[in-house]
């Protein structure tokens, strides 16, 4: 939970990879080893690798969007 939380820095990050298989080699054991079960980790890392170049919106930033979006209607 720590890492969806975006506390934990163990987990590798996709970015510094060149490929999938090269990540998922090395974040699935770790996600495994964190108590994940193979197919929440598959997921989990999957799910990593492929939003690696998505922009994360803060919690503030989405509120604030939110709250602009219904000051205009």
């Amino acid at each position: 939970m720590r890492y969806l939380l975006g506390t934990d820095s163990s987990m590798p990050d996709p970015k510094r990879y060149k490929d999938e298989d090269s990540f998922m080699s090395d974040c699935i054991p770790q996600a495994k080893s964190e108590g994940k079960k193979q197919d929440q980790a598959v997921a989990m890392c999957l799910n990593m690798y492929r939003n690696r170049n998505k922009k994360k919106k803060s919690k503030a930033a989405s509120v604030v969007i939110r709250f602009l979006e219904e000051k205009a209607e």
